[in-house]
Parts: C-alpha cells; structure tokens; sequence
C-alpha cells in the first residue's frame, strides 16, 4: 500500500498520459525520470520513508511521448505511530524556465567571451567621477595597481584637466543619450602615451567608458605624415628636374625646327639645281647618286617633321571636348583618297561615333593610324580599312581600325609602339617608325590603352579605348 500512487489530472498532464490510462506506482513512476535523475529521485524518496524527510528536488523527465521535460518536484510526509504512513507531494513543469535560464546563461557566458576578447579597457562610474567597476584583459594596460581605481572618483586618477573633459562627457551622455568621444594623452613612467575614449550612459547616473591605447597608431600616424612630407620634397624635386628637361626638350626642339631644317633645305635645293643644270650630262650612275641625296633629305626631312610632332604631342595644351570620331574618320580618309586617287579602297565607318577628346590630338591619331591602314593595303587589289567601336565600362569606347593589308607577326608586337621600329622595308612601304609611337602618346594623353594584332598576309587591326562623350554611343 506504500508503494501505491494518486496523481492529480495535472499529474497526468505532464507526463503526456490522459487521466486513468495509467496506474502509478512508484517503482514505474520513477522510470519517468530520465537515466541519469533515476539514482537521486530514488534515493530522495527512500530518504523520505525511512527518515521523515522531504525533498526539493528540479530533475529531468521523459514524457510518454518521450519529451524531454524539466520538472520541480517536492514532498512532505505524514506520521502515525511514530513511523511514515504517507509521503504527498507535488510537481510543476519548468522547462520554460530552464530554457529561459540556459539561454540567459549561454548569453551570458557569450558577453563574457567578447568582452574578455576585447584589448581596451572598460570602466563602469557615476555621475559624480566615482568608479564602480573596471574590465582589463591584461591589467598591464592599466599601467598602475587595478585596485587604485575601485571606490575612487576620477580627478584622484586623473589630472585636472583631463578630469574635467571626462565629467563634461559624464554628464552629456546622461543628459543628451549620445555617445561621447575624448582624446587624451598623459605621461606614464616617463613616456607620453595617448589615449582615446567612448562614454556612454548605461543607465540611471551611470557610464560605462571604454577606453583604448592609441600610442601606437600615433606614432604610425607620425611617421606616416613625415613620409609624405618627404614625399612631397622628393616629388618637387624630381618635378623641378622634369621642368629642367623638358625646357632642355623645347631648346633642342627649336634647334632641330631651325638649325637642322636649313641644311636639309639646302641640300636639297642644290641637288635639285643639279639635277636641272646638269640634265643629261651626268652619267646613269650620277644621276642614281642625285637622286639617293635628294631620297636621304627628303627622309630626314619627314623624319624631322615627325620628331618634332611627337615631342609636341605630350607638352602642348590639352582641352577635352565631345566631338564625333566617325566624322573625324571620314575626313581624314577623304584627304588620303584625294591624295592617292587611283586606289579604290573599301571604306567602312559608324557615325555618330561619339567620344571625349582633344579635336587637334585626335586627327594627328586618326592620321597617323589610317594613314598606316591605307598604305599597308597598296598592294592588295580589293583593299578594305574597317572602323567598329564597343562601349566598355564604366565610362568608355574601344574603338578598333582594321584593315586586310600586310599585317605583321604577332611575335613583333612589342616594338610596334616603340620610335623607329620598322617591320617593313623602307621600299616596300615607306615611313619612319614614328608613327604609332605618336598615337600611343596621343591615347595615353587620353587615359586610354592602345594594342595591335596581326598576322602577316592576312591585315591588322588596332584597338584603343577614349572617355566616351555624352555617356556612350549614341
């Protein structure tokens, strides 16, 4: 009879059982409570009958339904003639509680973590200075006794001013609810360290400050500034250098404009006297001689023209401008057939072709670059130049010129953009090598790039990128 068991409907409840389903006794009643609870549980009630006393117990059980449950289980028992005749007790679910306090303690646990990660120093104060509590990873960074802090208010840390600036950032982030910011610096063992802090109200009459270390970051910053500084002298000298050599440049621009055009003048006026004076006198091999001198000034002459022209193209004035380059395009192409009227040469064109440039620079470049197109396609009798473009991003046009002419091997395309550097015999195609090293400054002037492809006998094509005007194509 003492092992007979009553449970309420509420009893019932709890282990997931609908009331009578289950006769309770208490051998069976404790194999409710999960494994590892079973030994306290017995021994609680054994306690219990043998010697008079109740228990308090919070223990696990598993359900009919096999839920996992916490419970809060008490018991009194009743005497009659000196020994237990009865034990009652009763029992609560708690799981809810359980849970709420094992995610409190998790979080708990998880605040914990990241203020122990945290390098600065954390102060909790009043209103009035005094400090309440203190948090530091490594006491070290405290650089005095930790315990100097607790009970004390802050003008006995810290001097007078910086104290001062610390209650006015008390009392405004009570006041106004906003984060405060201070920038300090003391002397400690002999050496300036600084410092910066964030105040912050916590609540009624109480911060926290979360002060950090910032020496280092000062120093950095320091060194940081002097490296500019010594920059900035470093760069006006080598800026005073390139004026030097670009003024060098312009003198020996102006010395080649007059100095070296007159003798060329004159070499070629007195061949060309002779080669009327003498008319028929000269002998075959006289009159191949007149005409190499009269071929090499003409050529040193061009060769002239040319240097001068990539000299100016990086030094003069720049103004950019939207402009249509298809129009531009088909101008300088009608010049070429003008000039060279008995070719018929395919044409192909996209109008508008809308670009971001200097007009002045931009015709040299076309000239320059569909000047090579047509004269690479001399001796291809159905000769095509064929211009398309592609909007790139975020804010520009490739634009790229082919052609069906001679074309190069791909393994020359390096020295393509370098002055002077000819793939071609002089008699094949004329020239001077200077050409697309002209564009390429041109491009470069642009913030462009510029790059070639060929295969020989089979044309060449190219490519390189403006700002694109009025945002794109049109």
């Amino acid at each position: 009879e003492a092992e007979s068991l009553f449970w309420t409907r509420q009893t019932y409840r709890i282990h997931d059982l609908e009331p009578g389903a289950y006769e309770p006794r208490v051998e069976t009643a404790i194999e409710f409570y999960a494994p590892e609870w079973r030994p306290v549980i017995t021994l609680a009630v054994q306690e219990a009958v043998e010697s008079c006393r109740g228990f308090d117990l919070e223990l696990e059980v598993i359900t009919a339904k096999g839920r996992r449950i916490w419970v809060h289980t008490t018991s009194q028992t009743i005497l009659q003639d000196g020994r237990v005749v009865k034990v009652f007790g009763a029992i609560r679910d708690i799981t809810e509680r359980k849970l709420a306090e094992d995610a409190l303690r998790e979080s708990e646990n998880q605040n914990r973590a990241l203020i122990n990660a945290i390098p600065d120093l954390i102060f909790t104060n009043r209103r009035d200075g005094q400090f309440l509590a203190f948090h530091a990873t490594d006491p070290r960074k405290l650089f005095v006794p930790p315990e100097v802090f607790l009970h004390r208010r802050i003008e006995e840390i810290l001097p007078g001013p910086i104290a001062v600036q610390f209650m006015k950032a008390y009392a405004d982030a009570l006041d106004l609810g906003a984060v405060q910011e201070l920038d300090y610096a003391l002397e400690i063992g002999g050496e300036g360290r600084h410092f910066e802090a964030r105040v912050a109200s916590s609540a009624e009459d109480t911060v926290i400050t979360i002060v950090r270390d910032i020496t280092d970051r000062k120093r950095l910053e320091a060194e940081i500034q002097d490296l500019n500084r010594d920059l900035e002298r470093r760069v006006e000298q080598r800026t005073h250098q390139l004026e030097a050599a670009n003024q060098e440049l312009e003198a020996f621009a102006y010395s080649v404009s007059h100095d070296l055009r007159a003798p060329i003048r004159t070499i070629s006026g007195f061949s060309e006297a002779l080669d009327r004076d003498a008319d028929s006198r000269l002998s075959p091999a006289g009159a191949g001689h007149l005409q190499r001198i009269q071929g090499g000034a003409a050529r040193m002459a061009q060769l002239i023209e040319d240097l001068l022209q990539l000299s100016r193209v990086g030094r003069d004035d720049f103004m950019a401008i939207p402009l249509d380059l298809g129009s531009l395009a088909e101008q300088v192409l009608t010049g070429l057939q003008a000039a060279d009227p008995g070719r018929k040469v395919t044409c192909q064109v996209p109008r508008p072709l809308s670009v971001l440039g200097d007009p002045r620079l931009l015709r040299i470049l076309l000239e320059n670059l569909l000047g090579n197109a047509w004269k690479f396609t001399s001796h291809t009798p159905d000769a095509r130049i064929t211009i398309t473009s592609l909007v790139t991003p975020p804010s520009g046009v490739e634009i790229s010129i082919r052609d069906n002419g001679a074309g190069f091997p791909a393994s020359q395309t390096g020295k393509l953009f370098a002055p002077f550097q000819r793939l071609h015999r002089s008699d094949e195609f004329p020239g001077t090598g200077i050409g697309l090293a002209i564009a390429k400054r041109i491009v470069s002037r642009h913030g462009g790039m510029i790059r070639a492809e060929g295969e020989p006998g089979q044309g060449a094509v190219i490519r390189f990128t403006l700002p694109a005007g009025n945002g794109g194509l049109s």
